[in-house]
């Protein structure tokens, strides 16, 4: 089966390169990445993933629901990335006869799916180069009813093919690359988006080269709110989304 692109919107272009630009301005955080107010912030020692406090201090409840420790890292590089606003996680566990029983993964905010491609061709780039155990996508998941933000998440594909312990390296893995490899793919779709715009500038009207300027989303926000934290039914950890 073969199926053609669809017809491509005028403007599109200019829709990504805005998405794109608008990443680099919001991200990466300033330190401290957890909570503007960290008490245990130092500047002369930084903010970091490894963190003893961190997590704490990306939890909206720490005393019940600190973050677990091997998924602590990734969620730390996630919300630093600026664009992302983690809202749940678990680090996967294990059935008595050690096969999977809870696969590693984190949900998130997003509020443009060109970071979310970004993203996705992030995780694909480190599998490609045999740094990922698993294949990691991006998927839609839990939501309340009463929450008008779609939650996604980052988990691995066929993951009950893996042991635990790949998919708990693979976590590590991603945090320490995250940062490095998603800049990288911004800055690929970028320069496609800026090439493919001079490519058909001259084709069309500069009304409709106008056109498009930020994602059509209509819940998108150039300056993301704090929405309210909410907890999966399942076993993990309720995540702080502070900004």
């Amino acid at each position: 089966m073969r199926i053609e692109r669809r017809a491509q919107q005028s403007g599109q272009e200019v829709d990504v390169l805005g998405e794109i630009r608008r990443a680099k301005t919001l991200g990466p955080l300033p330190e401290p990445v957890c909570r503007k107010n960290c008490p245990l912030y130092k500047h002369s020692t930084g903010c970091h993933m490894d963190c003893p406090s961190a997590p704490c201090q990306l939890s909206s409840d720490k005393d019940r629901y600190p973050l677990e420790p091997m998924v602590t890292p990734l969620v730390f590089e996630l919300k630093k990335l600026g664009v992302f606003h983690p809202c749940w996680s678990c680090e996967g566990h294990s059935c008595t006869f050690g096969s999977v029983y809870k696969i590693p993964r984190v949900w998130f905010y997003a509020d443009s799916v060109v970071h979310l491609r970004a993203l996705s061709d992030a995780t694909a780039h480190m599998f490609c180069e045999k740094r990922l155990n698993a294949c990691w996508h991006i998927t839609v998941t839990f939501s309340d009813r009463d929450n008008p933000d779609t939650a996604f998440s980052l988990e691995p594909v066929a993951a009950h093919d893996c042991s635990l312990h790949k998919l708990q390296v693979d976590l590590r893995t991603m945090a320490t690359n995250l940062a490095a490899t998603f800049w990288k793919e911004c800055d690929r779709l970028e320069a496609w988006a800026a090439q493919y715009s001079r490519s058909v500038g001259c084709a069309r009207p500069a009304s409709a080269r106008l056109q498009g300027q930020g994602l059509r989303h209509q819940h998108a926000r150039l300056a993301p709110s704090e929405p309210p934290a909410r907890r999966s039914p399942k076993r993990g950890n309720k995540l702080a989304l502070l900004n």
